[in-house]
């Protein structure tokens, strides 16, 4: 999993526009990390972690919250924009608490 250069100058403005959409995501994402990588079949892409609130995580809210972040992240970054195919995994706090997977943090 190497980073990819040409993909580490769009971190400055990935990383501001992540940071307006956890705003307007508050309070149900609790955080937005990412990753620069290539995927299985070797495509330079983003791969965003979206760490929900417990509330917004449950089974009645959780597809509805999961898509309405999946959008406002992917209009504000623009991953095509930027020539990267763009993967979401979700996890909820508790599941971060249990699990201790440093890259969520």
């Amino acid at each position: 999993m190497a980073v990819m250069t040409s993909s580490l100058v769009h971190q400055p403005k990935i990383d501001k526009a992540l940071k307006k959409v956890l705003r307007a995501l508050q309070p149900d994402v609790v955080r937005i990390r990412y990753s620069l990588e290539d995927n299985f079949m070797g495509d330079p892409s983003i791969f965003f972690r979206v760490l929900l609130s417990d509330e917004a995580a449950q089974e009645h809210h959780l597809h509805e919250k999961a898509q309405r972040a999946m959008r406002l992240i992917t209009e504000a970054v623009d991953p095509h924009e930027l020539r990267l195919e763009s993967y979401f995994n979700y996890r909820s706090v508790s599941e971060q608490e249990e699990l201790r997977n440093p890259i969520w943090d």
